[in-house]
């Protein structure tokens, strides 16, 4: 995957996670104390500046209250 194609991801991702997060109606230092995050790498999650690993994506998609495919781009 080149650095272009792993910027789409990462923001696709963090768009995904916001819009459930929103949809839950929780602020960012809400779901980052749900999740013992900082709410900064949440937020950089969310604008796309990084990309959890899986560990972490399944632990967003539990506290989110949703199956990890629906924070995953189609």
């Amino acid at each position: 995957m080149n650095d272009f194609d792993r910027q789409i991801l990462a923001s696709e991702i963090g768009g995904l996670i916001r819009d459930a997060r929103e949809g839950l109606g929780l602020s960012v230092a809400a779901l980052a104390d749900r999740l013992d995050v900082s709410r900064q790498w949440l937020t950089r999650v969310e604008t796309g500046e990084t990309i959890p690993n899986i560990r972490r994506l399944v632990e967003i998609a539990t506290a989110l209250e949703v199956e990890t495919a629906k924070i995953l781009p189609d």
